[in-house]
C-alpha cells in the first residue's frame, strides 16, 4: 500500500515538472515570436555620413506630409501609437506601432493602412545641397551690407545643412533640439532673408522634407521641452546649460560630420558677431 502511494506521489511530482517545462517553453516560444516580428530595420531612419555620398534621412510621409515619432493614427479602429519606421528584414517599408499605452509593439507593413497613405521619402543631404536661390542671397547683401557676395552664399548653402539636422531632431522628437547658437547666427540671418519670400519658402521644406519649416524662437522652444540653455548664476541651471550644449553639439555633429561642426563651433566662420565666442560666452 506504502510502495503504491508513493508511486503515486512521485508520478504526481513528474507530471507537474512537465507540465511547467511546457509552460515555460511555450512561454519563450511566444516571446521569441514576438521578438522575431521587431527584427532590427535593415536601412536605419537616419543614416550618419560615412563616404561621399553624405547622410540620408529616411522620413515618414502621411499624405505627403512629414510624420513625427509619437503621432496617433488609427488602424482596424483603434487608436495606435507611432514609435518608429523603416525597412523590414525584407526590404519592405514597415510602421512600428503600439497601443497608445506603450503595450503591443508591433512591425506593421503600409499596406495594411489605407492605400497610398503612408510612404518613406528617403532625404539625401547631397541633394538638398544642390538648391539655390539667388533671390534669397541679394536679398542677405540687402539686409546685411556688411556681408560679402561670397559670406552671403556661403551662409545660405550652411542654411540647408541647418534644415536637414534640424528636420532630424523634429522628426525625432529629440530632447535636446538643435540650437541657433550665436556661433552660426549668419546662418540664422540666412534663414530670415529666406522666410521673406513666402512661396519659396514654403515650397522648398514641402519638396525636399514634406513639411512647412517653422521659424519658432529658442525661448518658445526651451518653455515647450523644459530645456535649460541660458548661462545664470545659478548652479544647477550653469550645469544644466553646458550639459545640454554638448547633447545638442554630439547630435549636430553625429548629423553633419565632423568638418561641418568645426566650420560652425570651432573656426566659427559663421559668426558674424566678432570675436571668438566660448562656451556660449563672449
Amino acid at each position: 500500500m506504502k510502495t503504491k502511494f508513493y508511486l503515486l506521489l512521485i508520478l504526481s511530482f513528474s507530471l507537474l515538472f512537465i507540465d511547467e517545462s511546457k509552460a515555460t517553453s511555450s512561454s519563450n516560444s511566444c516571446m521569441t515570436a514576438v521578438q522575431s516580428k521587431l527584427m532590427p530595420f535593415s536601412v536605419q531612419k537616419f543614416i550618419p555620413p560615412s563616404d561621399k555620398k553624405g547622410p540620408i534621412i529616411h522620413a515618414l510621409l502621411r499624405y505627403d506630409r512629414a510624420v513625427v515619432m509619437g503621432t496617433i493614427v488609427t488602424l482596424n479602429g483603434q487608436k495606435q501609437v507611432i514609435q518608429d519606421w523603416g525597412f523590414g528584414s525584407s526590404g519592405e517599408p514597415v510602421i512600428r506601432i503600439s497601443n497608445t499605452d506603450g503595450t503591443n509593439l508591433r512591425d506593421v507593413k503600409m499596406n495594411k493602412f489605407p492605400k497610398r497613405s503612408f510612404r518613406i521619402k528617403t532625404i539625401k543631404l547631397d541633394e538638398v545641397m544642390k538648391y539655390q536661390n539667388q533671390l534669397i542671397v541679394d536679398r542677405m547683401l540687402k539686409d546685411y551690407p556688411t556681408m560679402t557676395p561670397v559670406e552671403a552664399q556661403k551662409s545660405f548653402d550652411e542654411l540647408k545643412k541647418w534644415f536637414f539636422v534640424k528636420f532630424r531632431g523634429y522628426i525625432e522628437k529629440t530632447k535636446n533640439p538643435p540650437y541657433m547658437y550665436d556661433e552660426i547666427d549668419s546662418i540664422d540671418r540666412a534663414w530670415h532673408s529666406f522666410l521673406l519670400f513666402t512661396d519659396h519658402y514654403s515650397e522648398f521644406g514641402q519638396k525636399y522634407f514634406g513639411t512647412y519649416l517653422h521659424h519658432r524662437t529658442q525661448s518658445y522652444l526651451d518653455a515647450q521641452t523644459g530645456t535649460i540653455r541660458e548661462v545664470v548664476n545659478e548652479d544647477k541651471s550653469l550645469r544644466d546649460s553646458y550639459v545640454n550644449r554638448e547633447n545638442i553639439f554630439n547630435f549636430m555633429r553625429e548629423t553633419l560630420g565632423e568638418e561641418t561642426f568645426d566650420t560652425w563651433f570651432v573656426k566659427q566662420e559663421f559668426n558674424p558677431h566678432g570675436g571668438v565666442i566660448q562656451n556660449g560666452l563672449q
